[in-house]
Parts: C-alpha cells; sequence; structure tokens
C-alpha cells in the first residue's frame, strides 16, 4: 500500500482526486485529507432534498455529489477525511467491518471506546462521528469515511437541516443521526493536527503502507481538469439527482392551492396545480412559463421578472418555498 500526502484543501479536487487514483493508478492507497466547508453527497441521491440550500448557498458552501453511495455528509476544517482505494475479487470488495476497523482501534488506543452502528455508521455510545460509503471500480474500491473531530457542529446541523416531507423521489435518502466530535471524549486534550499525525502514522503502520508521496503535477493537471469537466458542474452536482416531485402551498399567498413540480434531470418538468377556489389565468401562465426551466433560484427569478404578471408576485416568495 502506498500513502499519499493531501494538503489541498479544495474540496472539488479532493472529490475528483479519489475518482482519479481509483481509475487510473494500480497500487493500493491511503489517504488523509481535510477540506474547506462542503456539504458532499452520496451518487444516488436527491440533492434538492438533502441540503439546506437558504444556508449553503449564503454562506458560500458548495454542494457537491461524489462517486460513492450513501448519504450526505458535512466536511469542515474539524473533520478529518481518510481514504483507502484496495485491490480484491470484486464480489468480495464490500466490507465496512473490516475497513473501519482501523479506526476503531487507533481510537481506542487514545482511550476512546467507538463501534459499528448500522450498515457504515461509527458512533460513540448512541451518537454518531463517522459516515462511510464505497464505490467498486472493476477490482479496486474505494472506502472513505469522515472523522468529526472538532467540526462546527451548529453549521453541519443547518447544511443538512431540510424539510423530508415536501420530496417525493426514489433516490437514496440520509439516515439522520445525533452526531458528536471526537475531541469531546478525549482524556487528555488533542489539538486537530495533533490527531490528524497520530491517526495518519496509525492507518500507514495498520496497512505497512510504504513512504508517503505527493500527487504528481502531471496527476494534479488531470485532477484539475476532472474538477473543471464534472465536479464544479450544476449537471454532475445537481441535475444528476432522480426524478423527484416537490410540494408546496402558501403561494400565492391569498389563494388556497398547492403546486407540486416535477423535476427530472434538474429541469422543471411539470407543475400541477390543487385549489379549492378557482385558478386565476396568471398562476396557469406562471405554470407555462417555468416548464423546461432549471430547477434553480436564478433561472426560476429570471422567468418570474421578465414575464406579464411581474408585479402580481413575489418571485422571492416562490424561491423561498421552493428552496
Amino acid at each position: 500500500m502506498q500513502e499519499i500526502f493531501r494538503s489541498e484543501t479544495d474540496p472539488y479536487f479532493n472529490i475528483a482526486a479519489e475518482e482519479y487514483l481509483i481509475r487510473h493508478s494500480v497500487n493500493e492507497i491511503c489517504m488523509v485529507w481535510v477540506n474547506k466547508p462542503a456539504v458532499v453527497c452520496g451518487k444516488h441521491q436527491n440533492v434538492f432534498a438533502e441540503v439546506n440550500h437558504k444556508f449553503t448557498w449564503s454562506n458560500n458552501i458548495p454542494v457537491i455529489r461524489r462517486i460513492s453511495g450513501g448519504g450526505t455528509v458535512y466536511h469542515d476544517e474539524g473533520n478529518l477525511n481518510y481514504t483507502l482505494i484496495l485491490n480484491g475479487k470484486q464480489q468480495n470488495l464490500v466490507d465496512y467491518e473490516e475497513y473501519t476497523k482501523p479506526v476503531l482501534l487507533a481510537l481506542k488506543k487514545i482511550g476512546i471506546k467507538a463501534k459499528l452502528h448500522g450498515k457504515s455508521d461509527l458512533v460513540i455510545g448512541d451518537r454518531k462521528f463517522s459516515g462511510n460509503s464505497m464505490h467498486v471500480f472493476k477490482n479496486r474500491v474505494i472506502h472513505h469515511g469522515t472523522l468529526l473531530f472538532s467540526s462546527n457542529i451548529d453549521n453541519l446541523r443547518q447544511a443538512l437541516l431540510t424539510d423530508e416531507s415536501a420530496y417525493q423521489s426514489k433516490a437514496v435518502r440520509s439516515n439522520r443521526s445525533h452526531v458528536t466530535n471526537i475531541s469531546e471524549h478525549l482524556k487528555q486534550n488533542m489539538t486537530f493536527s495533533e490527531f490528524r499525525e497520530f491517526f495518519t502514522k496509525f492507518l500507514k503502520d495498520f496497512f505497512n503502507a510504504s513512504t508517503g508521496k505527493e500527487l504528481t503535477d502531471t496527476e494534479k493537471a488531470i485532477i484539475k481538469k476532472l474538477t473543471t469537466e464534472k465536479y464544479n458542474k450544476w449537471e454532475w452536482n445537481y441535475a444528476y439527482s432522480p426524478a423527484f416531485r416537490k410540494k408546496i402551498s402558501g403561494f400565492p399567498q391569498k389563494i388556497n392551492t398547492v403546486l407540486t413540480f416535477g423535476v427530472s434531470k434538474g429541469v422543471i418538468e411539470s407543475i400541477e396545480t390543487e385549489s379549492m377556489e378557482h385558478v386565476p389565468d396568471w398562476l396557469n401562465e406562471l405554470v407555462y412559463i417555468l416548464k423546461n426551466k432549471r430547477f434553480h433560484p436564478d433561472d426560476i427569478r429570471e422567468a418570474l421578472i421578465s414575464c406579464n404578471f411581474a408585479n402580481t408576485i413575489d418571485p422571492d416568495r416562490l424561491i423561498e418555498k421552493l428552496f
């Protein structure tokens, strides 16, 4: 196994690096790395339903889809990420119990009793500190996980605070859990840097990994290209979401109407109206105007302010309802 040193904190680059390494390297790899604040969603999730977009957009927190399954997690400078890329027989590559073992043993060494809970979560007591997921490519597997050490828990909760009942979809949903930081359970003080150094050495020793190396300039250039062409794109991070329906009520304010938006590949395919009253013509026109627009605040606002009834409704109120 080869250890790869990782100093980059750009979340787009770091998520892209994993795809590059599983596809274009042959060595088994272990990496420990940190992201600036970001929300990272599983490949098969409806990003619209998983994230509090008001919070992420107002705080410039990117939302990024990874290639592995599983649920949505929050990253920041108090969260340590670890990645294992391993070779084997395709039918025997997925084993959460085996690949989370070094995490549990490392924590035991510093006096913390943790365990695997459910399929892929690690918990201390009844509180989650680590979410894990996998992606298989041919005879290789990525196993990666988060380690909340001193994360901003308030920001984590805000970023993932959503109204799940408003969405209808077959997408994979996250299991919302009570969370905790590893640092809260230490018997002796340890900084994030000290924990990162300790865990990196433990992981390297556990797998008997060879002396670490950095990504080459050529590898970084390829990863940056992948970042630009895929991981920075709305089409991957948002439009890749499975088809869904979102129901809103209370818009317009004075009409007892329920609107149900049908969205596929990030585009509004239909809007159904249910009302106990007469539906005004302009509301039917709104339905016509928004059809085939991206399910995105900018596109919706632009369509509404350019239409004939721009003074009739408040675009920001509709956007607030939708997002």
